[in-house]
């Protein structure tokens, strides 16, 4: 088991979005679900 920070996970996969003002959420949909991490935008206005 190895620690994963799910939050930079999701900046780094999506940095074109960081670099236009998006703020990414992550999550897992269930316990399970450990290969399936979603990750959400959204644009600050």
């Amino acid at each position: 088991m190895h620690p994963l920070d799910l939050h930079a996970a999701c900046r780094w996969a999506n940095s074109g979005l960081v670099a236009r003002g998006y703020s990414l959420v992550s999550y897992f949909n269930h316990y399970g679900d450990t290969f399936k991490i979603r990750c959400l935008s959204m644009k600050h206005t």
